[in-house]
């Protein structure tokens, strides 16, 4: 078969795959075994070279920060970082959205995963919000939204892969996300603060006060340990004094007695579980990259995104309707 047409194929393949809602790790491998069945000689080197590509060391920190990230899940700080934050804004009306928004981002700042954000939080803050006067739907809606932010703040898993697979510099990557991070945190929670005013929420008595300043410190003490674990990643990373895959490991070791003996939310019955669990999420994750990676060396060896992007300069020099058809063709791929 004709490289052209075995390319072709390909890639309607993938497309066709993407818009059925198969799973991406099937996507990526479903389109890369017809290529190499029916590729010839030509494809059966790719493999050894994916799987030299998987090795580097830089790909390490993302095993290691999803294990963080669900053993802090799993710890109970969830609970502790949700009550610190409603003492500064959970009397105002619609405060209870804004505290998930900003304890979405704080998760995220620890974990770098989105998916950690939803299973820390939405189990205790969706009961918690319907109890107010939430819509239970807006409220799922709320928390799910925010947890988009743990791909935002650093460290993010999407940003160490984007970084070691186009090979930007991973510390530029985080502080690229840091201020959209911040400002889509802002922006759901004045999103809420507006929506909050329809609902007939129920608020807790106002403390006033010393009562207010103790019950500040004795939530802050008891949120320390998580808030910390930001600044010992970050502020190692900025500092030049660990590696990303360094602080990812600090990240993992640190998680382990604050979950332990801190938090107390974890057992060693949980703790292996939860050791199961994030392997099986890196597995797919691993998987996914791999099959990625052979696949656009591939289209690339083959000249394929130079031909998309002649093509599409064929059909219109605007930047704006260019921008308005890769928007169209991300949104069908999605």
């Amino acid at each position: 078969m004709e490289i052209t047409t075995l390319v072709t194929i390909t890639l309607i393949l993938l497309v066709f795959l993407l818009t059925m809602g198969v799973p991406l790790p099937f996507c990526f491998g479903g389109a890369l075994m017809f290529m190499n069945l029916a590729g010839g000689e030509s494809m059966k080197g790719m493999m050894f070279w994916g799987l030299n590509q998987i090795t580097n060391p830089v790909i390490l920190c993302v095993p290691l920060f999803i294990f963080a990230g669900s053993l802090m899940s799993a710890s109970g700080i969830a609970k502790s970082l949700l009550d610190f934050v409603n003492v500064f804004v959970g009397r105002v009306r619609g405060g209870l959205g804004v505290v998930a928004a900003v304890s979405c981002a704080i998760i995220g700042a620890i974990s770098g995963s989105g998916f950690t954000g939803v299973a820390a939080t939405g189990p205790i803050l969706i009961p918690r919000m319907e109890q107010e006067g939430y819509p239970r739907g807006y409220a799922t809606a709320l928390v799910t939204d925010s947890s988009i932010l743990g791909l935002l703040i650093p460290p993010s898993v999407t940003m160490i892969i984007y970084g070691w697979v186009t090979e930007t510099s991973i510390l530029a990557c985080f502080l690229s996300t840091v201020g959209p991070g911040i400002l889509v945190t802002v922006l759901f929670s004045i999103i809420n603060l507006v929506w909050a005013r329809k609902f007939p929420l129920v608020l807790e008595a106002e403390v006033h006060g010393m009562e207010r300043l103790k019950l500040m410190l004795d939530r802050g003490w008891k949120a320390l340990p998580a808030l910390a674990m930001p600044f010992i990643i970050l502020g190692g990373i900025y500092g030049g004094v660990m590696t990303p895959t360094e602080a990812a490991a600090v990240a993992a070791i640190y998680a382990i007695p604050v979950g332990f003996f801190v938090y107390k939310g974890l057992d060693r019955k949980g703790f292996f579980f939860i050791a199961k669990e994030a392997a099986t999420a890196v597995g797919s994750i691993m998987v996914m990259i791999l099959f990625c990676l052979m696949l656009s060396q591939v289209l690339v060896l083959e000249q394929v995104p130079q031909a998309i992007v002649k093509m599409m300069f064929g059909i219109t020099q605007s930047k704006v309707l260019l921008l308005i058809l890769i928007n169209l063709l991300l949104f069908v791929v999605a």
